[in-house]
């Protein structure tokens, strides 16, 4: 008597709507099957390793997350007679009975998606049975291959809210950098990067008929994922991510986008009250090596920079001196020449 291998392996493959949901996925298939009378037997079940390995990336999922149970043999349905168990590399009683006839096995496989970050690829180990009979002791299968394929997959937003940065105080032409932030969630198996890039140069409209700056272009702002280096924005894709972004933190997860326009940008092309405007295009690119498994995903926003109209004037010597020290001072009349008297800061025209 003895519980055999089929001959093809189990395969399972998890689909991508599972990983995006952190859902587990559970399927039942062929996996082997029991020949022979027995009575009073136990069938078991156990896996060659602690892991499940992935050959091309080194990633590993642990066996003990696996939950296995036998659903049927012979096609009977045995789920209200067995007990769910996750495999080790101990053998553990799947199915018990006092009798039991030839038949295909059935196992029930449960793959949990969420606190564990899945990396597209194949992930195999053995399986091996034992059957122990109390009156012909035990026996031991040869292993049968188990392989869960993670499918390659990246998922971005089709668009983002548009990214405002509000100039409404001076200071931002002095000492103060402007800056507005997003969240972008991104679904992956795959590493990657993500990139930016202005669509054209600024156009720009206003309510008081001023005509359109000569400067348009995008090279003063700057633009920066979490807590990575600053890129000047372009025309063309630029990096944001590197290295690659890992999935070893979740399949789920979620990136800050932010653009920033520092004093001397400001100066350099904002000077005028007004809105600017420039169309984004982010990339989510697969970072695999040595080739990419997925296509890029593409994610459309705005960035507005909205300038207000701001006066100031700041005299800079409260005291003026006009000395009146001769007859011809007091016929003629005296003048007095400051420097830098007075400084007079507007993002409009003015008049003093």
């Amino acid at each position: 008597m003895a519980v055999s291998r089929l001959p093809a392996q189990v395969s399972i493959t998890v689909p991508q709507a599972n990983i995006t949901s952190g859902t587990a996925y559970t399927t039942t298939l062929p996996s082997g099957s029991y020949t022979g009378l027995g009575v009073a037997q136990t069938i078991r079940l156990q896996g060659s390793s602690p892991i499940l390995q992935q050959v091309s990336t080194g990633s590993s999922f642990p066996v003990t997350n696996l939950g296995v149970q036998m659903s049927s043999l012979n096609g009977v349905s045995l789920l209200g007679s067995t007990t769910p168990i996750n495999l080790t590399t101990s053998a553990q009683s799947i199915y018990s009975a006092l009798a039991m006839t030839s038949g295909a096995i059935q196992l029930t496989y449960t793959i949990p998606m969420t606190g564990y970050g899945w990396v597209a690829g194949n992930y195999t180990t053995t399986l091996a049975y034992s059957l122990a009979s109390t009156l012909l002791g035990n026996s031991t299968t040869g292993p049968g291959l188990l392989t869960v394929t993670i499918p390659a997959f990246i998922t971005a937003p089709a668009t983002l809210p548009t990214f405002t940065l509000n100039v409404n105080n001076l200071n931002f032409y002095s000492t103060q950098t402007v800056s507005a932030s997003g969240t972008m969630a991104e679904t992956t198996t795959v590493p990657y990067y993500i990139g930016v890039r202005g669509n054209s140069s600024f156009s720009y409209s206003n309510t008081l008929g001023l005509s359109t700056p000569s400067n348009l272009s995008l090279g003063n702002v700057n633009a920066r994922l979490n807590s990575n280096a600053a890129v000047g924005l372009s025309g063309s894709n630029q990096n944001l991510s590197s290295p690659a972004i890992s999935v070893s933190g979740g399949n789920n997860q979620t990136q800050t986008l932010t653009f920033s326009i520092a004093p001397a940008g400001m100066l350099g092309q904002f000077i005028q009250t007004g809105t600017y405007t420039v169309p984004l295009t982010i990339t989510t690119a697969d970072a695999t090596t040595p080739a990419a498994l997925v296509g890029s995903q593409t994610t459309t926003s705005t960035l507005t920079v909205n300038v207000a109209d701001m006066q100031s004037i700041v005299v800079n010597d409260a005291f003026t001196d006009v000395s009146l020290g001769s007859v011809t001072a007091y016929q003629n009349g005296v003048s007095t020449s400051k420097t830098g008297h007075i400084t007079v800061s507007s993002t409009s025209p003015w008049t003093l």
